[in-house]
């Protein structure tokens, strides 16, 4: 169901719910790591703090405790976030992937969140920064896209994301594949609502003008809401531009311009043109103007600062049916005018037509002379960020560089301490045993300018982090113990290893084996299941498999104790047949998402580790013990020989 666009808390549409995450992609123009990992990441991923005076970034066993969690439920469900590169100052602690698109504004604030069952589409004005969530005045619109259901939005969105891809220059993460998987399965068809970019063939101002004259009705009368100028660099009113849009419509047409402003000494200060307000008045003589105080009053009287962001256009026709415009486009030239060949802005809105007019919030009608123009102060100096990529293999990490751009010297910075100093301009600085902490950025530095990039984590499904390793050594029974479902969650199996560590307990394959073999059977027939279950995405299938306690592990700790001599032989030969046997005959469900060849594939990779151990193991097999192995061979239909 759509949303029509409104003023809310966004909170409410970010959050899972009892709904099943499967990937996420956030596209925002200022972004706030940490109030993204604190709040909007663990409510997506359905990580519950149980505390409002929770702090995710404290090394307190409380937050470490969540930060497990949340990196826990990373490892299934993809995340990326897209935000302009020159607004991002740093502070991503966990393992989600972080695209900084430079060259152009990127601007829009459209946040994509798939569920098991549908995407849930959020177009909004408001940035993933303390402002834009928590005290601004936005607007948002928001609808649920169903695979097996018609839409008007999923062929746009689609599109739009194949061409921020391209914006973004960087490869496809796995959040995107996901959806735009699940947005070509959805029947694509035209009309209202529809999804406006300027990623597309068509500006915004020109699909806004097009939709006018596509209806058959006159409009009456067109209203707009923009900040004119705000920390996102916007400009103000583009005299031309709001001329020319203005001349698309009859001369008695009433126009309504709100803006912010503050009342002061009996005067409304302003950041706006006021010479294109009266050239605008000039021309449309039923032009009004209409400031929106930075104090707005609550329903209990009580007054909180609310600084407009919003950013609205409305066309009310004869017989008061409204065409409405929401989302991160200003009325300015650059917003308004780009598209995919002329591209300075990236912007997303959304229109739809209503029988209902949009609710403007409270403001009061001013005179042009009652208004005073604020000179906006000089812009604080930026660096020119001149890394192409700054990527993590290993313990290697390679930062790529645009030699055209550099400024020497500057320095690179991690966790706040120099890792070197360049003097002179250099394509490439890599660091050989580079340990990644809980900071995912690096940091670079010119003339004590600074500018954040997002360190890229390849092979990332086989990284593990600080939040994931463990201080103790997780051993062949403890992995048993926790497929076979003793453990509610990795964090119960963990405190309960550190505690029997502690105490001195073995933990060695043959003491397993004779002690306690009933639950690695049992531990197979979860893994069974488990494994035979629907999965939502190929990212998620590949992580249950890596997991810390997950089936690649179980394998390698029963190679190696094979290997070392741990585990006698015959131990050896019923641990690998048992777990084959599981392996070569498992049957997939029918699933919508993850093909059973793909899970086919990767199974046949662990399975390739296990077979020739288990067929050298049978041919050195003897007298009765041969006899043994090719009766356990033939029924579990293993093929040794």
């Amino acid at each position: 169901m759509s949303d029509k666009l409104n003023f809310k808390d966004i909170f409410d549409l970010l959050s899972t719910g009892d709904k099943q995450p499967v990937a996420a992609i956030y596209m925002t123009y200022g972004f706030d790591a940490q109030l993204f990992e604190s709040h909007v990441l663990p409510a997506f991923l359905g990580v519950s703090t149980g505390a409002d005076d929770f702090d995710l970034q404290s090394n307190t066993q409380n937050g470490m405790y969540f930060r497990n969690q949340i990196a826990m439920k990373l490892r299934e469900v993809p995340i990326t976030v897209f935000s302009d590169g020159d607004q991002y100052s740093g502070g991503r602690s966990f393992l989600y992937d972080h695209i900084v698109v430079r060259g152009r504004t990127f601007h829009p604030k459209c946040y994509l969140l798939l569920f098991s069952d549908c995407l849930r589409v959020v177009v909004t004005s408001a940035n993933l920064t303390i402002g834009g969530m928590c005290y601004n005045a936005e607007i948002l619109w928001q609808e649920d896209v169903y695979f097996d259901q018609p839409s008007t939005i999923a062929g746009d969105l689609l599109e739009i994301l194949l061409e921020i891809e391209k914006v973004s220059d960087h490869e496809t993460p796995e959040a995107a594949k996901v959806i735009q998987q699940f947005l070509s399965k959805v029947p694509a068809v035209d009309g209202f609502p529809k999804l406006i970019s300027t990623c597309g063939k068509i500006s915004p101002f020109d699909e806004i003008v097009n939709a006018v004259k596509d209806n058959k009705l006159l409009p009456k009368e067109v209203t707009i809401v923009s900040p004119f100028y705000e920390k996102d660099r916007e400009a103000e009113f583009d005299r031309s531009m709001a001329l020319s849009f203005a001349n698309h419509f009859p001369k008695d047409t009433k126009i309504n311009l709100y803006f912010p402003a503050v009342l002061q000494n009996g005067k409304w200060l302003v950041n706006a043109p006021q010479h294109l307000f009266s050239e605008l008045s000039a021309q449309h003589p039923n032009t009004r103007f209409f400031a929106m105080p930075a104090q707005w009053e609550l329903e209990s009287g009580d007054m909180v600062a609310r600084s407009l962001h919003g950013k609205l256009i409305s066309v009310r026709f004869d017989g008061k049916s409204y065409l409405t415009i929401g989302g991160s486009v200003n009325f300015t030239e650059r917003a308004m005018r780009s598209n995919r060949d002329k591209l300075l802005n990236v912007e997303i809105g959304v229109m739809e037509m209503s029988k209902q007019s949009f609710p403007i919030p409270e403001s009061t009608q001013v005179n042009l002379s009652d208004l005073e123009v604020i000179e906006l102060g000089t812009p604080i100096p930026k660096p020119v960020c001149f890394v192409v990529s700054a990527e993590l293999a290993g313990t290697v990490l390679t930062i790529q560089m645009d030699p055209s751009k550099s400024k020497c010297p500057y320095k690179i910075l991690y966790q706040d301490k120099t890792l070197t100093t360049i003097e002179n301009v250099q394509e490439q600085v890599i660091f050989q045993n580079f340990k990644l902490k809980r900071s995912q950025d690096i940091e670079i530095k010119v003339d004590e300018m600074s500018f954040f990039v997002p360190i890229t984590i390849m092979n990332k499904s086989e990284y593990i982090s600080d939040d994931l390793e463990w201080d103790f050594t997780i051993g062949f029974s403890d992995v048993i113990d926790f497929l076979s479902g003793r453990y509610r969650s990795m964090s119960e199996l963990r405190k309960t290893i550190k505690v029997s560590k502690k105490a001195g307990n073995g933990n060695y394959t043959g003491l397993y084996f004779r002690q306690n073999l009933q639950r690695y059977f049992k531990a197979m027939d979860a893994l069974t299941q488990s494994l035979e279950q629907s999965f939502y995405t190929e990212f998620a299938f590949k992580n249950y498999l890596t997991s810390p306690a997950g089936l690649q592990k179980l394998t390698e700790m029963i190679l190696e104790d094979y290997r070392s001599g741990s585990a006698e032989k015959p131990e050896s030969f019923l641990f690998i047949s048992e777990l084959l046997q599981v392996l070569l005959h498992l049957h997939f469900v029918e699933d919508v998402w993850v093909s059973a060849d793909f899970k086919k594939n990767e199974i046949r990779k662990i399975i390739d580790q296990l077979l020739p151990v288990l067929k050298v193991l049978y041919s050195q097999a003897k007298g009765l013990l041969r006899q043994e192995f090719t009766i356990i061979c033939d029924a579990y239909e293993i093929e040794v020989k």
